[in-house]
């Protein structure tokens, strides 16, 4: 292939390199890339290709016909030296690149009939499917002048024709899986033959199957052949149960199918990157395991039909035996090494050796060998991995306990502790009304925290019930009492009592504070950094639903910012703005042009609020960012 120009050495780096598959063919080698990942970002050119329904009308009255077929196809279209690194795939000699078209790249045929189709243009008579050119005529002597125009133009561009498969001046020719002929179209006999040799059905799944009720079924195993088949076309396969395609199950399974003299004889190997010391340590572990020295005997002689005639040793093998084979000593599941026992301590060493989790581990495994009950090897050595046990992630939280929810004030609260600003504090909430105090704690000392809890008793009363840290402690007094009393009294007005202290509250807000000038879109503006409290140039791009909230572009940046924090500007300031000093001539006190802000704090609101017990309680300061109470 090297010295015909199909290929060449690879010794820079590339992008992607792609596995190669051996396929025999009789007796025949032909080499093919596995461009899997490389199809996956192919842009695909979705040429049309005339369905036989359209041929068929074109072929109408024409009796005489000629087939072309064109000799390795894809090896006659050159690849662009730029996407050469594209097409590199490995070998145990190196990496290669493809310098032509190769088979099993997703946009192949399109690119190939694309090309073979404009070549063509022009000429009547003739269609194109894929590497078969189809040319058709009225009369004998029509049909050698086409023929002779078809193959002018395609000795003119130095396209190749395969002698051995070209039929010239026929009567009938295969096409697209029918028989082309003076009488139109029809199935071609090959096949069909296996629907006349569809068996009578003797037992019932083989009538379920007939019938098209056939149970569950695995997929059938030995999938190669077919996937290198459709591999052009890049396919998404997926598992189907025989039960949805009867007439595929049926022909697949119920018919008599003898080997043919002149069938093709197709086996595809894949090339394993496997050092020399690991595969001779495998070969020599495989001889030496008695299991698996069975197993080999099983594969070259048969398997027996029932599983209970199957040996103890080997029954964990039986639902995988048709994936398995033997080559040279190693067994393979697929093109999986299957490692014998004494070696999988140190293969799982290995897949676990940066340490991944469960899943990737048996996903890593996955891809290049195989033994029974894999996984859960796998996710048992992980398990027990003490360094992974001891950088493990936290535990997933439990569900949630819903707590009793109390009939009325004070009856159940809750009580922790919290660090604020380097001092910590006891918290008291009240379960049925939500009221929550707290208190400053000087020790953390539970001599302490009792003074704390009985101040409060002292003032609302002794609830029923404390819950602190998930303890339940229960604190009523042991006088009887009578329930009623402990429910709160309506209070009248409540609405207006609520209105009169959030305005007094605001009256107290508003104090020092200024209405600010309203921005609109394309307004030049100073954005404050939250960081650092300088202040940047911007301007406005757009506004909000939301009250005291405006977009505003910055420095390349589209944020969003409270009005607080935005205020307008005449001129730019530079990223590194030089500090106003404090005798600034224009600004001796330092005042902000724009007014006091409104969350300093300095003039705090006040309002009584209702307790628990119906009754005022201590001043609650509040305020939030916009303003709002």
């Amino acid at each position: 292939m090297v010295k015909l120009g199909v290929i060449r050495k690879q010794v820079e780096p590339t992008p992607v390199v792609s596995n190669l598959v051996v396929v025999r063919k009789n007796n025949k080698i032909r080499l093919c890339i596995d461009p899997t990942d490389v199809n996956k970002s192919i842009l695909r050119r979705h040429y049309p290709l005339r369905t036989i329904e359209e041929i068929a009308a074109r072929i109408r009255d024409s009796t005489w016909f000629t087939i072309l077929d064109c000799k390795k196809g894809f090896w006659q279209i050159q690849v662009a030296e730029a996407s050469q690194k594209y097409l590199t795939f490995g070998t145990p000699w190196g990496r290669y690149s493809c310098k032509r078209l190769p088979f099993g790249l997703a946009s192949a045929p399109e690119v190939f009939q694309n090309h073979i189709s404009t070549l063509l243009d022009g000429l009547d008579n003739m269609d194109v499917s894929m590497d078969d050119i189809l040319i058709y005529a009225t009369s004998e002597a029509k049909l050698k002048e086409i023929t002779a125009n078809v193959i002018d133009r395609l000795d003119r561009t130095g396209l190749k024709l395969n002698k051995e498969k070209c039929r010239f001046a026929v009567r009938s020719v295969k096409f697209l899986g029918h028989i082309v002929s003076a009488e139109g179209l029809k199935p071609d006999d090959e096949k069909i033959m296996a629907i006349r040799r569809l068996k009578v059905p003797e037992t019932k799944k083989q009538l379920q199957r007939l019938l098209g009720m056939k149970p569950l079924d695995k997929a059938p195993p030995r999938l190669k052949r077919i996937i290198l088949d459709v591999q052009p076309y890049a396919p998404s396969i997926i598992y189907v149960r025989g039960e949805n395609v009867p007439i595929a199950a049926t022909l697949s399974r119920d018919v008599d199918n003898p080997k043919e003299k002149n069938e093709d004889e197709l086996e595809v190997h894949v090339v394993l990157n496997v050092t020399k010391p690991w595969m001779d340590q495998i070969v020599a572990e495989t001889e030496s395991s008695e299991v698996l020295q069975k197993l080999i005997r099983c594969l070259l002689e048969g398997w027996p039909e029932e599983l209970a005639h199957v040996d103890g040793d080997l029954q964990p093998y039986w639902n995988f035996r048709d994936e398995l084979s033997t080559y040279e000593g190693v067994i393979f599941k697929g093109d999986c090494i299957l490692v014998p026992e004494s070696l999988r301590k140190k293969v799982l060493s290995l897949t676990h050796a940066g340490h991944f989790g469960i899943q990737s581990c048996i996903k890593r495994a996955k891809q290049l060998v195989f033994w029974p009950g894999m996984g859960r090897d796998i996710q048992r050595y992980v398990d027990e991995c003490s360094v992974c046990q001891k950088h493990s992630r936290s535990c997933v939280k439990e569900p949630m306990i819903v707590k009793r929810i109390p009939d009325y004030p004070f009856q159940i609260v809750a009580s922790d502790i919290f660090h604020f600003n380097g001092v910590n504090y006891l918290v008291l909430i009240d379960s049925y009304s939500g009221w929550i105090d707290f208190k400053k704690l000087c020790t953390m000392e539970s001599s302490e925290v009792i003074e704390k809890l009985e101040t409060w008793f002292a003032v609302w009363g002794v609830p029923e019930e404390l819950n602190s840290d998930n303890v339940e402690f229960r604190t009523r007094t042991p006088l009887p009492i009578v329930e009623e009393k402990l429910k709160p009294i309506v209070v009248e007005n409540v609405n207006k009592s609520l209105e009169a202290a959030r305005q007094k509250q605001k009256d107290y807000y508003d104090r020092g504070a200024r209405k600010r000038l309203e921005l609109n879109v394309n307004d030049n503006v100073l954005v404050q950094n939250q960081l650092t409290y300088i202040w940047e140039s911007g301007k406005v791009i757009a506004k909000t639903d939301t009250p005291r909230s405006i977009i505003v572009e910055k420095n390349s940046d589209i944020v969003r910012r409270n009005m607080k924090h935005v205020r307008r500007s005449v001129v730019s300031i530079t990223p590194k703005p030089e500090a106003i000093s404090e005798d600034d001539p224009e600004n001796p006190e330092g005042i902000d042009p724009d007014g006091p802000s409104s969350e300093t704090g300095n003039t705090p609101s006040s309002s009584p609020v209702v307790s628990p017990q119906g009754q005022p309680s201590l001043p609650v300061l509040q305020s939030n960012d916009s303003g709002h109470t």
